[in-house]
């Protein structure tokens, strides 16, 4: 068997049982990093990276079994969240057992086209969600401040007629 003929790690192992190299055969893997866990585990990765997917411009009536059958080509994964309220639809949460596969998941569904809606493949960020909760928090307590503040002015000026 030669290199060309190599296509998994089916084909190695059967390489190694016709006496190929050891060397040959970690050459296969190098090659084939994309496909093999055996380099991955060296690969340095950014911080952000994790095995929490966060997808956005979902078609609304996409199923989990299609979510499935779409990202469960990039490795295994461990659930699926779909967001069924007025303000989470078209959104989901991919999470994979391994944070390699979540990678290698968004390098390549990022701008993936699936029925005319481009997806949008984000790594998901406690930290921005939780700001993003804060920000709703604050708008919130200022919109009370501005009615408080409001209510008061109106007492002000009732109470300046009434004189």
């Amino acid at each position: 068997m030669i290199a060309g003929e190599m296509k998994t790690v089916a084909d190695a192992c059967t390489a190694c049982s016709e006496s190929v190299s050891v060397h040959f055969i970690s050459h296969f893997f190098l090659q084939n990093a994309g496909k093999s866990s055996f380099v991955k585990q060296n690969e340095r990765l950014p911080p952000e990276v994790n095995r929490v997917l966060f997808v956005r411009n979902l078609p609304f009536k996409i199923s989990s079994a299609e979510l499935y059958d779409i990202f469960g080509k990039y490795g295994a994964i461990r659930q699926i969240r779909i967001g069924s309220a007025a303000d989470t639809k078209g959104t989901a949460f991919v999470i994979y057992e391994n944070i390699y596969d979540a990678k290698s998941a968004c390098d390549h569904l990022s701008g993936f086209n699936v029925c005319n809606r481009y997806l949008v493949v984000l790594y998901y960020s406690q930290a921005k969600m939780n700001k993003k909760i804060d920000q709703k928090k604050q708008q919130a307590e200022l919109e009370k401040l501005r009615l408080t503040y409001e209510k008061g002015k109106e007492n002000d000026k009732i109470q300046k007629e009434g004189t």
